[in-house]
């Protein structure tokens, strides 16, 4: 998130700008537009220095995250300010409120994610083993799941299939690594696949209702 503020980056406490935020937060109050724009600019360096140094501690945040943090909480800040009283300590609690939170969404959604992901892979390499296209009735839903699979693989762009490939490989690199070898952000490859293991899920249920009222082992299906 890009911000129009100019960017302060001394930490919460230590002298420069931190020492003048209350007094650009009185000078504002009083209707000053220079100290106003200061104040702004000090919340969005102290939001960005913040959260900058927390990559190497808090598993999973980006440097993109950092930026998208810290113009969240100066867009928040914006419209708080004239209510602010201590603006350090104020920013302070608000910095770390909003990491907490933003953190649990993501474990959240993660856990969510997981589950999918790994049936997603462990069906395509599953495929490797069993490709049949006329499968016996026991092997019915295993069929459905590889097919699933395989036929999203299809649908899906370059970057997405060296992805999953690269995953199930055996080597089996990490989100961070993979970002790094394929020149995109964490974030975005997180993306594609949660993309991918959906459109799995929704061809493997497009194949099961397909099946329904029609008799088990009826014949050549095709891929």
């Amino acid at each position: 998130m890009e911000s129009a503020y100019s960017l302060h980056t001394s930490e919460p406490g230590r002298s420069g700008p931190d020492e003048r935020a209350a007094e650009w937060l009185e000078r504002a109050k009083a209707g000053d537009s220079e100290a106003r724009e200061a104040l702004l600019g000090w919340a969005y360096g102290t939001a960005y220095a913040y959260y900058r140094s927390k990559l190497e501690v808090e598993n999973g945040l980006t440097a993109g995250d950092a930026h998208d943090l810290a113009g969240a909480f100066v867009e928040a800040f914006h419209g708080a300010w004239p209510r602010v009283c201590a603006v350090r300590n104020y920013t302070r609690r608000m910095l770390r409120n909003n990491l907490n939170r933003y953190l649990q969404q993501k474990r959240l959604v993660r856990r969510r994610e997981t589950p999918l992901a790994c049936e997603a892979e462990g069906l395509y390499a599953a495929s490797f083993v069993h490709r049949s296209e006329d499968c016996p009735d026991d092997g019915d839903e295993l069929w459905r799941m590889q097919a699933a699979v395989r036929r999203s693989l299809q649908r899906s762009d370059e970057c997405t299939r060296t992805l999953i490939l690269l995953r199930v490989g055996s080597d089996q690199p990490s989100y961070r690594e993979l970002a790094q070898r394929l020149g995109l952000s964490e974030s975005a490859l997180r993306m594609r696949a949660t993309r991918f293991y959906r459109m799995v899920r929704a061809e493997h249920e497009r194949l099961l209702g397909a099946a329904e009222g029609r008799p088990r082992g009826s014949g050549t299906r095709a891929a």
